[in-house]
């Protein structure tokens, strides 16, 4: 549904707003102190009929040195007898 990213001023994080696009346009997304970079998902983009895009994303990690740790939570909200 979404990503939480924090890029902890690491210049390194690139977007491409239209994914479809020939050739695609990739973009540095600006690093901000202490921020956090929300990137939506495709479920987003489903359950808002489409008000809401996901863009592609990709990181350049031989720009600089970088820490990636990756959480997953999953809820489920059914009762069980």
């Amino acid at each position: 549904m979404m990503t939480l990213i924090a890029t902890d001023g690491v210049l390194g994080l690139q977007i491409c707003k239209d994914r479809n696009a020939k050739p695609q346009k990739w973009e540095y997304v600006p690093s901000i102190e202490g921020a956090l970079v929300v990137n939506l998902g495709d479920m987003m983009q489903c359950w808002s009929n489409g008000l809401f895009r996901y863009p592609a994303i990709k990181c350049s990690t031989y720009l600089t040195q970088r820490y990636e740790e990756v959480h997953a939570n999953f809820r489920s909200y059914e009762k069980h007898a």
